[in-house]
């Protein structure tokens, strides 16, 4: 069965509604809550199929976001404590006044994965847990795909078909990323020339690829409450914003004669808790607020005491591989292998 997702859409009514209910309510945070009291912030993105996590801490006010001095965490699984967190140097954590901590864990479909996390800030300690079911495994697979280049971007179509997973409620997410090789060639090398080599493509842009509806950028997300226990197919898009940009600093900084771009697209099917699946929602409908008069998004957190979210998803991958002779670089033709 096709499935087309949409954005929620805002209304002004809706709006007057909540401003109405709210002000009937009696028991609201109030606006000037004390701003020297602070939330511990716990975020995980996590995939039961990876044996490593990571895990940010950091301290949430009123007015501010700051760090915590110290931290820690511990991984529960079924009521056992499995990991504790080790702290790691993170450039990007710490310039979003975060701490990062790693562990490593398995998990499986159906196990109850409690994080506890505490953070010292000056003489006050914060401390916050979450708590999620591990969801299942579903099966998909690749069934179509097409590239294009538009300027500084790479863009893909694709389709894809799975299996909903039967008998419960499900929420799924497709991601695309991506990572490139350049392999360099030489007809005649000189004595000490090598005749092959490679260099891996980096920087963001190498590995960030974006997926797309009708609306702009979006987390793809969609529930099988139009195909229960049924099969399914979703066609979508994702691009690279910056794809030749860093394909020819790999390219300007060797000498060779011939090259081949080999690339590969990692398509992953996400199967997320109702909880996060919520929660990716709600940011996109938060990325799609620029109407002074659209609903307000409350974005959620199933984070007790502190902020935050702790998620983790069941994933399965399938790989896309192309290779690109160099001498069509900047054309729209490629061979696809």
């Amino acid at each position: 069965m096709p499935l087309n997702s949409k954005p929620v859409k805002k209304s002004f009514p809706l709006l007057l509604a909540t401003l109405l209910v709210l002000g009937a309510c009696t028991d609201t945070l109030p606006l000037n809550r004390d701003d020297t009291l602070g939330l511990l912030i716990v975020n995980a993105n996590m995939d039961a199929q990876a044996e490593s996590h990571k895990l940010y801490l950091g301290q949430s006010f009123v007015s501010k976001l700051d760090s915590i001095d110290e931290g820690s965490v511990k991984c529960y699984v079924n009521g056992e404590l499995l990991a504790e967190g080790l702290g790691v140097e993170d450039e990007r954590a710490r310039w979003r006044s975060q701490k990062r901590y790693d562990f490593d864990c398995s998990f499986q479909a159906g196990d109850v994965v409690r994080i506890e996390a505490t953070g010292t800030s000056g003489t006050e300690e914060l401390s916050a847990s979450a708590e999620v079911v591990v969801p299942g495994e579903a099966e998909f697979k690749v069934t179509d795909y097409s590239f294009s280049i538009n300027k500084s971007t790479k863009d893909i179509d694709l389709t894809v078909s799975g299996s909903d997973i039967k008998g419960e409620d499900n929420y799924y997410r497709l991601s695309v990323s991506h990572d490139a090789r350049i392999y360099f060639y030489t007809d005649n090398p000189q004595e000490g020339e090598q005749e092959s080599y490679y260099c891996d493509v980096e920087g963001d842009a190498a590995s960030a690829y974006y997926t797309v509806n009708d609306n702009g950028i979006s987390y793809l997300t969609f529930s099988d409450s139009a195909f229960k226990d049924q099969d399914f197919s979703v066609s979508f898009s994702a691009y690279n914003y910056d794809w030749i940009g860093d394909i020819s600093i790999c390219l300007s900084e060797n000498t060779f004669d011939r090259a081949e771009i080999h690339e590969r697209y990692i398509v992953k099917l996400w199967t997320l808790t109702q909880d996060y699946f919520n929660y990716l929602n709600a940011l996109d409908a938060y990325d799609y607020g620029y109407d002074f008069y659209e609903e307000p998004v409350s974005v959620p957190s199933n984070v007790n005491n502190g902020v935050g979210f702790v998620s983790l998803s069941n994933s399965t991958t399938q790989v896309v591989q192309e290779i690109t002779e160099v001498t069509n670089f900047y054309s729209e033709s490629s061979s696809a292998k």
